[in-house]
């Protein structure tokens, strides 16, 4: 604060006598000395005003934006503390928010496919892709749709036994008859119309 003083003190005694050379001298060094500071001051307002810019964007969650201005401040001033650390943050966020939304999209591509299976009744294809997208998120519709499959495979499978059963009861049915053991074959064919009531013997 006492330089601006200092200087016009020089700037007196230089007007008494012109021949000394140390005023002048000391005019020059204060004049970059406060050209100096007055630089440093512009350069701290500049830094300031960039962090703040930059807190207030991030404490908005406009991660890419405060970014640049932390990457601002630190090419006016490369050792900032404050400015390393807030950018590695953001930084961190964004990779984060980043992986958030690819497992967003993993996850709604997975579904879709699951639904498209399970419309076509492809269960098995369905039921993987379910699967694979529960991993990521949890979703009741999922979970409906697993039940709905676990359902039908247990129909096809029931299905599938009863038709095993039915045509080994036939063929037992059809030897006895060719042995002529008709009440034996008539037991059987009564057997197998029991898995397959609608089938006309």
């Amino acid at each position: 604060g006492k330089l601006p003083e200092a200087r016009a003190e020089y700037v007196k005694a230089q007007g008494i006598d012109v021949t000394q050379t140390s005023p002048k001298e000391k005019i020059d060094a204060i004049d970059k000395q406060m050209g100096s500071l007055a630089a440093e001051k512009a350069k701290k307002e500049q830094v300031d005003g960039l962090l703040k810019e930059g807190n207030d964007l991030a404490a908005k969650n406009e991660l890419e934006g405060a970014k640049t201005k932390y990457e601002a401040v630190l090419k006016v001033d490369e050792t900032n503390a404050e400015a390393t650390k807030k950018l590695a943050e953001v930084n961190a966020k964004i990779t984060e928010s980043k992986g958030q939304k690819q497992k967003e999209a993993e996850f709604t591509a997975l579904k879709a496919k699951g639904m498209e299976a399970f419309a076509n009744e492809k269960w098995d294809e369905s039921r993987q892709n379910f699967k694979a997208a529960q991993q990521i998120n949890a979703d009741a519709e999922i979970e409906q749709k697993l039940k709905d499959i676990e359902a039908r495979l247990a129909a096809i499978q029931a299905a599938q036994g009863a038709d095993e059963a039915y045509k080994t009861l036939m063929s037992e049915a059809a030897g006895l008859e060719s042995a002529q053991d008709y009440d034996g074959a008539i037991k059987k064919y009564q057997e197998a119309q029991q898995k397959k009531p609608k089938e006309t013997l």
